[in-house]
């Protein structure tokens, strides 16, 4: 009974021991999670913020871009309406100059018409043009007089220039309106930007440097996000085993504090047994010793003996030596018997109780 406790208390403590380093190992990766955990968690915090930045900064980026745009549409619309305006002003030569061409062909044909009308005059008589009967001042002979054809050429030269002008004038208020729509988009996307007015355009190329950074420490913070995310999964479970880990010290310090009381019991017990032994028994219990240690020398002399006598008389000498021993221990055991009032079987039973008594304390 008292080996069987001292078994189930050790069996205890050691199963305490090895839960209680468990849960100090455990302990020791919750902590080194915790540090992690505290490490990153800055960074991940940055993760929903650097969104918004990339987004904010990327609509920026997109309406610098328009602005670019703009500006140089809007020049490209004030060249445009520069050329119209040449245009214009080119297309009113060409018709100025067709007008006087038409105009002078035509007082040509009408003053070569009237020389000849003159050539036929007759002093008192009627003037075919108007009737007058006097001609103090009649028409003069021209070099030559326009053909028709001429004549509608100039004409048709003067229409097409009418008509260029016309053109021109409509391509320059359509250059125009392009240039004033141009100014306001430009305007509404300056005002929107924060820019005021005359100052110089952002470059396009650090704004696209800055959202590249932003996206990078965007990828950053959404891994340590990723990882604290992970990590703290691994603390629930750690904590599970903390938790389950801590019952079980729970059951094992009550389990092994009711096997060490039992084994304190048994021990007790046990103690108490052999005060209780007669002086007798204990005498017989060192005879037991006794006989035993006789018996292990007579073993190993009779071995010694055999091992130096010749081979072909071996066996005859291990029966002799046997019986010899034999016979020995049969008249040690009566002596002792004699000595202890007691028959041999009762000193064997004696003996062997002494024995198991003893084997329990240790």
């Amino acid at each position: 009974m008292r080996v069987a406790a001292v078994k189930a208390r050790d069996d205890a403590r050691k199963l305490f021991e090895k839960l209680d380093r468990d849960a100090r190992g455990q302990a020791e990766k919750r902590k080194a999670l915790a540090a992690s955990l505290e490490k990153i968690a800055p960074l991940a915090a940055k993760a929903e913020m650097l969104k918004r930045d990339i987004a904010v900064q990327e609509d920026r980026l997109d309406s610098l871009k328009k602005l670019v745009e703009a500006a140089k549409l809007g020049e490209q619309a004030k060249e445009a309406l520069a050329s119209a305006d040449q245009a214009v002003t080119k297309a009113g030569e060409g018709l100025d100059l067709a007008r006087k061409h038409r105009d002078a062909l035509d007082l040509a044909w009408r003053t070569g018409q009237a020389a000849v009308l003159a050539r036929h005059l007759v002093d008192g008589g009627p003037c075919p043009v108007c009737g007058s009967e006097e001609h103090p001042h009649p028409a003069e002979d021209t070099d030559a007089i326009p053909a028709d054809a001429e004549i509608e050429a100039a004409q048709t030269a003067f229409t097409s220039a009418e008509a260029a002008l016309e053109r021109s004038r409509a391509a320059r208020t359509l250059a125009a309106t392009n240039v004033t729509t141009q100014t306001a988009t430009f305007d509404a996307l300056r005002s929107a930007l924060g820019l005021a007015d005359g100052a110089p355009l952002p470059a396009i190329k650090p704004a696209t440097e800055a959202i590249a950074s932003l996206r990078e420490q965007e990828k950053q913070a959404t891994a340590a996000q990723k990882e604290m995310d992970t990590q703290k999964s691994q603390c629930t479970s750690i904590d599970a085993a903390i938790a389950d880990i801590a019952q079980k010290l729970d059951a094992a310090r009550e389990s092994s504090g009711r096997a060490s009381e039992e084994a304190s019991k048994a021990e007790g017990l046990a103690h108490a047994h052999a005060q209780a032994v007669p002086g007798v028994l204990a005498r017989q219990r060192c005879i037991g010793v006794g006989v035993g240690t006789v018996r292990s020398r007579i073993e190993s002399l009779e071995r010694a003996l055999v091992a130096c006598a010749p081979p072909t008389k071996r066996p005859r000498q291990m029966s002799q030596r046997a019986k010899a021993t034999r016979t020995a221990q049969n008249a040690a055991l009566r002596g002792m018997c004699r000595e202890a009032g007691r028959r041999p079987d009762q000193l064997r039973r004696s003996t062997d109780r002494c024995r198991v008594c003893r084997r329990s304390r240790v």
